[in-house]
């Protein structure tokens, strides 16, 4: 359930009744360990219908500790956000921000508005 004030859409309403029309980005952020796939298993009614999250996704595609595996999985998410920034949608990830490569997506999101 949504804190009072805060604008929830319904699932697959899209932004347009918001007053700030942009796509949403949503992050679940947190170290290893910190409780991130809980929460967004917990709080999925709350999240973009596409939600990322690269330990499930890899999980899908075959043993997380092969790095091919983890490579092909990174792969797949960046191909929907690739998709998702110049259409506009609304979009989430799951991921430790750690390294370029969660800056690196938060600059991209925040160029493209």
């Amino acid at each position: 359930m949504a804190r009072p004030g805060l604008v929830v859409p319904a699932q697959n309403e899209g932004m347009s009744e918001l007053i700030d029309p942009r796509p949403v980005f949503t992050r679940v952020m947190g170290s290893d360990g910190a409780g991130k796939s809980a929460w967004t298993r917990t709080s999925c009614d709350q999240l973009p219908d596409r939600s990322y999250d690269l330990d499930a996704v890899a999980g899908g595609v075959g043993d997380w500790d092969s790095a091919a595996t983890r490579q092909r999985a990174a792969e797949f998410v960046d191909a929907q956000v690739d998709e998702s920034i110049p259409k506009r949608l609304d979009f989430g990830m799951e991921s430790a921000y750690c390294g370029r490569v969660g800056r690196d997506m938060l600059k991209r999101v925040i160029r493209a508005g």
